[in-house]
């Protein structure tokens, strides 16, 4: 994702993410909901001014494809929400990180 420095898995459920959007640098922590290996994580944030959260699924097409597909909902502030899908084809017979 375009703008993220990097996201750190801190426990089987919680993460740490960097962001830099716009020469701004934001942390914050997100709560991972749901994974199923090879197939499916989703997430929401925890506290703080940055608000999302999201569904990544990785749909394996044949022994060299995957299909990634991303849905993100940010609030930036109460009265603005954006929500955002979008999809990436891998070469690797694997989801792609």
């Amino acid at each position: 994702m375009d703008g993220v420095e990097r996201i750190e898995q801190r426990t089987d459920t919680m993460t740490h993410w960097v962001t830099k959007v716009g020469g701004v640098t934001k942390e914050f922590e997100a709560e991972i909901t749901e994974q199923i290996p090879d197939e499916r994580v989703a997430w929401t944030t925890l506290g703080g001014d940055v608000k999302h959260a999201g569904v990544v699924t990785f749909h394996r097409l044949d022994e060299n494809k995957t299909k990634v597909m991303l849905q993100l909902t940010t609030t930036r502030t109460a009265s603005r929400r954006t929500s955002a899908t979008s999809s990436a084809w891998s070469s690797a017979g694997s989801p792609a990180t």
